[in-house]
């Protein structure tokens, strides 16, 4: 889906159709509702190599990932840095209420909790009691 002439979506994330998020391969995050569409990113976000979105249940629930390890969430009104488990580039992010779990480049599970960070284990051989 082209947005402009300069923003090709990457991604998309949603609870529903009032309630859908964009990632931008150039970093910009749009949300959009039943209304339309507005950019909640901010000009310094469309420099960071982002290559993930996922979210929980709430509009507040929204969290990017990408190159480096880099992590941010949206907390409905800003975004926020969130401490990173790995530098090593993240590709996939799920929530699920408190629970953030992130895979990186080299199939690393990574799992954050409430800001404590653990690296769960290889893709595919979580430890026993983690899910």
């Amino acid at each position: 889906m082209l947005v402009g002439a300069a923003h090709i979506i990457r991604q998309i994330w949603g609870t529903g159709p009032d309630n859908v998020f964009y990632l931008c391969n150039d970093g910009l995050v749009l949300h959009g509702d039943a209304h339309g569409c507005r950019i909640i990113s901010t000009p310094e976000m469309q420099r960071e190599p982002y290559r993930a979105i996922g979210g929980g249940t709430d509009e507040d629930d929204l969290y990017l990932v990408g190159e480096s390890g880099i992590m941010t969430r949206w907390d409905g009104d800003q975004w926020l840095d969130v401490e990173s488990p790995t530098t090593d580039d993240l590709f996939g992010v799920a929530v699920d209420g408190p629970d953030v779990w992130t895979v990186s480049r080299l199939g690393e599970l990574w799992h954050v909790l409430e800001g404590a960070c653990g690296k769960a284990g290889p893709a595919g051989e979580l430890g026993e009691g983690l899910i």
